[in-house]
């Protein structure tokens, strides 16, 4: 899995980390913080009730985050169970791309690509499709 730790991977406007489930996709997110010296509260797991009231009930929440002078990295897992994420990630992505680096995981459910989300992807420049490689992560 280092390999995929590599700034070329992460540095760019949205990644996107797909694949079926278990093949590493939190796995790489998480160390890619540890890497950067963050702790996890970069990282924001949709499956966790308390992110979806923060998303819910303060959409921008993450805005107050320390940011030491330069881009810091979220993570939002599993995001391909929120319903409108495209709408969601494109305005966030637009008020927010100078401030943070967007790291975006979930399934083959995220539909990147279909109707609906050519905005979404007008933003992304790097995609990444996790694969399951035995002895890999």
């Amino acid at each position: 899995m280092a390999w995929a730790l590599k700034k070329p991977l992460f540095e760019a406007h949205m990644t996107f980390i797909l694949g079926p489930r278990q093949v590493g996709k939190t796995s790489l997110a998480q160390s890619y913080l540890r890497a950067k010296g963050l702790a996890l509260e970069n990282y924001f797991n949709y499956d966790d009730l308390r992110v979806r009231e923060r998303i819910r009930t303060i959409p921008y929440f993450f805005e107050d985050l320390q940011r030491p002078g330069k881009r810091i990295p979220l993570v939002f897992d599993e995001i391909h169970k929120m319903r409108n994420w495209k709408n969601y990630f494109k305005g966030a992505y637009d008020s927010f791309k100078n401030k943070f680096q967007w790291i975006v995981t979930g399934s083959g459910r995220l539909d990147l690509f279909q109707r609906g989300g050519e905005a979404l992807v007008e933003s992304v420049s790097n995609s990444h499709h996790s694969r399951r490689r035995s002895g890999s992560y």
